[in-house]
Order: C-alpha cells, then structure tokens, then sequence
C-alpha cells in the first residue's frame, strides 16, 4: 500500500496546488487530508474536511469537472481506508 499510497499523496498535493489559486479552502482540505495520511502515529481529521470535499465534489460533478470530482472523492475515499475504527 506504500507505493499506492506514496502516488495518492502526490496526486493529492498536485490538486491542492493547482486549487490554490481559484479555491483556496478546498486546497486548505486537501492539505489537511494530506498531514492525515502522512502521520502515521495520530491520525486525527476534522470530520467537516470530508463534508466539504463531498460536496465540492458533487459540485464539481454539476459544474462538469469530473476530474477534480474524481481528485476530490479519492481523497475522501483515502481518508475512509486509512482511519481506525474505535474500539
């Protein structure tokens, strides 16, 4: 998962550079999902980062972007594969 998850973070940091500009809260959610997945030892994240980029992303859907809505729903997808479920 390494190598997955290595070419996720890339991808996701591209988005979030190339968001910056027109969007700047979506890249800041980006960059949060991003710190998310690199630390290892305490993953914590804001559950309202993920409502945001799920409706950023059926937005994007709506305003014909599907490769930001793709971009966007990986990130929440990666979120959801890397959180723990309390035991």
């Amino acid at each position: 998962m390494t190598d997955e998850l290595d070419a996720a973070l890339i991808r996701l940091q591209y988005v979030a550079y190339t968001q910056r500009r027109t969007e700047p809260a979506v890249a800041d959610d980006l960059e949060a999902v991003i710190r998310f997945a690199s630390n290892r030892t305490d993953r914590r994240i804001d559950p309202m980062v993920i409502t945001r980029l799920e409706k950023r992303a059926v937005r994007a859907i709506e305003e014909n972007q599907p490769t930001l809505a793709k971009d966007l729903a990986a990130a929440v997808e990666l979120v959801g594969k890397l959180t723990v479920p309390k035991s």
